[in-house]
């Protein structure tokens, strides 16, 4: 009986972490709705509705990082070509438009 236990335990935690990779695939569980090819315009947080005021990042997944962060920043657009981070508070998509990763808290 242990034995059988033991390993419906480690059927279980296979189950989990596969289940696990599969919602990190769909965004689900994840804090932002992330999109390609898209950009995230609201309030610009480092400034006066500017959309040249941006931060220096190297991945979209650090001007998320410094998003969450932030209980203000509602959503962000990182800029690929020009690895540019934006934040932003009350905002809104703007599809196509090529070169950015952009995402909003859900």
């Amino acid at each position: 009986m242990k034995e059988i236990l033991i390993v419906v335990f480690i059927v279980l935690i296979f189950v989990l972490i596969i289940l696990n990779k599969q919602f990190e695939r769909f965004g689900i569980g994840n804090r932002f709705l992330k999109i390609d090819n898209a950009e995230y315009r609201g309030i610009n947080l480092l400034g006066v509705n500017s959309l040249d005021t941006h931060i220096a990042t190297i991945s979209d997944s650090q001007c998320q990082g410094l998003c969450d962060k932030y209980t203000e920043c509602d959503g962000y657009s990182y800029y690929k070509p020009g690895n540019r981070c934006y934040l932003f508070s009350k905002g809104g998509f703007v599809y196509n438009r090529p070169g950015f990763i952009s995402g909003m808290k859900n």
